[in-house]
C-alpha cells in the first residue's frame, strides 16, 4: 500500500527501499470472506517537506537520504459513520533512487490512474 500511495502521488515505481515498517493491530479483522477497507496516504516526502497528493514538484537537498513516510489504516467497513479501525501502520522508504530516476520531478497520471500523462 505504501508504494501505491507514493506512486499515486507521482513518484514512479519502483518507489524505493523500506527502512521501517510498523503495524498496530487493534481488534480482530473478522472471519474468512469478510471484506475490509484500506486507506493509505503519503504523510511526508523529503527531509522537511509536507506532501499532499496534489504536489507537482518537490525540491530537496541532495545530501543524505530522501525518505517517504506513509500511513495505512484498515477499517471494517466503508461507512464512515459506523466503521471501526482494525489496524494501522506506517511505512518509511528511502526514495533517493526513484527520485533520481524521475529526474527530480513527480509524474502525473490520468484520472483513472492507469496512464502516465506527463513525465519529467
Amino acid at each position: 500500500m505504501a508504494s501505491l500511495a507514493l506512486t499515486t502521488s507521482g513518484l514512479p515505481p519502483p518507489t524505493g527501499v523500506s527502512t521501517n515498517i510498523q503495524t498496530e493491530f487493534l481488534r480482530p479483522a473478522g472471519k474468512e470472506g469478510d471484506e475490509f477497507v484500506i486507506e493509505a496516504e503519503v504523510v511526508k516526502l523529503g527531509a522537511s517537506a509536507f506532501v499532499s497528493l496534489r504536489i507537482s514538484r518537490l525540491i530537496f537537498e541532495a545530501t543524505g537520504k530522501l525518505l517517504a513516510t506513509t500511513r495505512i489504516n484498515f477499517y471494517d467497513s466503508d461507512d464512515v459513520s459506523t466503521r471501526k479501525l482494525l489496524a494501522f501502520g506506517s511505512h518509511t522508504k528511502a526514495v533517493n533512487k526513484a527520485w533520481e530516476n524521475a529526474g527530480g520531478k513527480l509524474v502525473k497520471y490520468s484520472a483513472d490512474g492507469e496512464t502516465v500523462i506527463s513525465t519529467p
